[in-house]
């Protein structure tokens, strides 16, 4: 099977369109999120759906997209499909007071579930200028993982909000709902993985000018947590980990072995800003 006919799709939505994530359906289908700038001057939500074959599918949202409009400017960087084909998708809600944690979720035919917060959308403050999410996990009681990061914009901190199936904030996790762990000066979550026992393993960034007085050394950061959103002290050092590679590192990507051993990936670089 050909795909779009020359292996690429390209779909235009707004002014300037991105897509930041992607996942594949159980029947095939093709559901890509990011974000498009619109002729108004704000972004928003961007979601389109693929046939198989490349073709977008007019069944999802009458024409194949979706645009998700928070009252302010957004951007959407990870999606997630639930068990019953709903589509979770998470980023961030920016005005001139800040950015907040943002999530969106939507029936299997694009259309925004208002069962879901009242009317599909729900923006989560931590108190912060910057709050952003990058990544969805769904545990097996139907509740919702999102991670990200949140600060001034300078002074970051690995982030997690939890929620009820139906968008509620679960208030036994952290506190209120929220999680936030400081590692080195700056650190922000990319990616997050739910193990079988119900810990949570997040994986990022970290970022800290005061270990090297010739180069800032940026270390790829893991942390792990148990169900209720604490530290596990049993991982690493008090539940953290950090590897050094190069001056920079970061980790992007994390999976579970079936033996349990955590695999993480990312980048490095031998010289400071390259």
């Amino acid at each position: 099977m050909s795909f779009d006919t020359n292996g690429i799709a390209m779909t235009s939505i707004g002014i300037t369109d991105g897509a930041s994530s992607m996942a594949i359906q159980e029947d095939g289908k093709i559901v890509v999120a990011g974000g498009t700038y619109l002729p108004t001057g704000s972004g928003s939500f961007a979601l389109v759906r693929y046939h198989p074959d490349g073709s977008l599918d007019t069944s999802f949202s009458a024409d194949g997209k979706t645009i998700v409009d928070f009252g302010a400017s957004e951007g959407a960087s990870c999606l997630a499909i639930q068990s019953d084909g709903k589509i979770l998708v998470g980023g961030y809600s920016y005005s001139n007071t800040g950015s907040t944690f943002a999530l969106s979720r939507h029936n299997p035919n694009g259309k925004i579930d208002s069962t879901f917060h009242h009317d599909g959308k729900v923006s989560t403050s931590f108190g912060h200028y910057i709050d952003a999410v990058s990544a969805i996990a769904l545990q097996d009681d139907g509740k919702i993982l999102v991670a990200g990061d949140s600060g001034d914009g300078i002074n970051e901190s690995f982030s997690l909000a939890r929620y009820f199936s139906d968008g509620e904030l679960d208030t036994s996790f952290g506190n209120g709902g929220l999680v936030m762990t400081s590692i080195g000066y700056s650190a922000g979550i990319s990616e997050l993985v739910i193990q079988p026992d119900g810990k949570i393993v997040a994986a990022g960034v970290s970022y800290d000018p005061f270990i090297s007085d010739t180069a800032p050394p940026s270390p790829a950061a893991v942390a792990r947590y148990f169900p209720d959103g604490s530290l596990d002290p049993t991982f690493a050092n008090g539940g953290i980990a950090t590897v050094f590679i190069g001056l920079e590192a970061g980790a992007s990507s994390v999976a579970l072995q079936t033996d349990g051993k955590i695999v993480v990936g990312g980048d490095f670089s031998s010289f400071y800003g390259i």
